[in-house]
């Protein structure tokens, strides 16, 4: 796809998108800045880290390890949810309203936890942990993870509806 854009429209790969044996480095140095802060933080928020960790995992392919428990591996049996948990290919998990409005609910409740590539999820951690942190330390760890589902859920709702007000305004 990228190659089919004229030259002047092709991302521009500068001294700032170095790649080393498949690895950003400016990337890789941006996830150790926020390693780093992470570690300088005294008071770690529980949740937050957690939370971190499962986006990382499953986008790197690993939450069949790290959330090694029966919960999970009753999931992974589940024909339904297997297809939407452990896709193949992102493009089984992508938010597609009209894909949701055939049935396919999956996809609205998992489309927040996967990330197109290491910059969309580097991007996403960072952000969750500067405000993680803020709302962690006044909410505290239970109602800001309740918080966090509810806004997951609600976006997802308000995506769909402007959706099909979209559809319906045609």
């Amino acid at each position: 796809l990228v190659r089919a854009l004229p030259a002047s429209m092709r991302p521009h790969r500068g001294a700032r998108h170095r790649r080393v044996a498949g690895l950003d480095l400016y990337l890789v140095m941006l996830a150790l800045q926020l390693a780093q802060r992470v570690y300088q933080v005294p008071d770690k928020p529980k949740a937050t880290l957690a939370l971190m960790l499962v986006l990382a995992a499953i986008h790197f392919g690993r939450a069949t390890r790290i959330l090694d428990v029966k919960a999970l591996r009753f999931l992974r049996k589940q024909k339904l949810l297997r297809k939407y948990m452990f896709p193949s290919q992102l493009h089984s998990v992508c938010f597609n309203p009209s894909g949701v409005f055939k049935g396919q609910w999956g996809r609205a409740l998992a489309a927040p936890l996967f990330h197109v590539d290491e910059w969309h999820l580097f991007y996403v951690l960072s952000s969750l942990f500067y405000k993680g942190y803020a709302l962690e330390r006044q909410l505290g760890a239970d109602s800001f993870l309740r918080m966090t589902g509810r806004l997951l859920v609600l976006t997802t709702m308000v995506h769909l509806v402007l959706a099909w007000l979209l559809s319906v305004s045609r």
